[in-house]
């Protein structure tokens, strides 16, 4: 379940329970915290974009939102971008101060910034995870540096549609699955992605290809990603011995 207003009630945006099972017998192998796998796999999602499409040299890390994706993405993001030294927030937000915290704990530099476009003019690598409730586009892709990236983990509903041709690559999860969402009008109408994340995987595209390019990864997610780290977290407590065994 997704409720953007429950935040102002002291609970997570996201709940809800995986039920593993095996795949063989049906028989339910494990429960997990669904918000937990949400966080997660979201995060690394953008991160696996991110080590196609991203400059390796990145310095600065925008955080247009202030929400678990952002803990999230700090997290994943300053273990793999080793140059990482600044991160600029949107403030005005509930949740701002947590994250400047966060940020201080991991040894960067906070910079909380009262408009948009000083997090968009200056960063290398941005993550913009507006809740849907909030129903208006307010950032500019024209404003972007060159070399910058963006995961857009809010669909991109938070970009102006008239400035989504600034990015001169655009890749998706998905294409089937982004298609399908933007025809169901879940998904902003961004056009076809250039790629997709088993295409950058599997070499099939080469991604960001020049020190200049604007990039960005817009995607809805997908089912798949939730089962691959589900059956980590399953793997990954058997072999610390955690969790707590129910008899059916």
């Amino acid at each position: 379940g997704v409720s953007g207003r429950n935040r102002d009630r002291g609970l997570a945006n996201v709940s809800g329970i995986v039920i593993l099972s095996d795949f063989e017998t049906g028989q339910p192998l494990a429960m997990l915290d669904a918000a937990t796998l949400t966080a997660v796999r979201t995060a690394a999602t953008s991160l696996c974009a991110a080590e196609h499409l991203a400059r390796k040299d990145a310095r600065i890390f925008g955080l247009i939102g202030t929400g678990v994706q952002a803990h999230a993405h700090l997290d994943l993001f300053h273990q793999i971008f080793q140059d990482l030294a600044e991160v600029r927030i949107l403030g005005g937000h509930k949740g701002c101060d947590d994250v400047c915290r966060h940020a201080a704990d991991l040894g960067l530099t906070t910079v909380v910034c009262d408009h948009p476009q000083d997090v968009v003019e200056h960063s290398d690598i941005i993550i913009s995870s507006v809740p849907a409730t909030a129903d208006t586009a307010f950032l500019d892709a024209t404003r972007l540096p060159r070399g910058s990236f963006v995961s857009a983990v809010d669909l991109g509903r938070s970009w102006l549609p008239d400035t989504i041709p600034a990015f001169d690559l655009i890749a998706t999860d998905d294409h089937a699955n982004s298609a399908e969402q933007q025809a169901q009008g879940i998904m902003p109408p961004t056009g076809r992605a250039v790629a997709d994340l088993s295409e950058l995987a599997e070499g099939r595209h080469p991604g960001r290809t020049g020190p200049d390019q604007k990039t960005a990864f817009i995607f809805p997610g997908f089912a798949l990603s939730d089962l691959a780290l589900a059956t980590h977290y399953l793997e990954a407590a058997r072999r610390v011995e955690i969790g707590v065994t129910i008899a059916f």
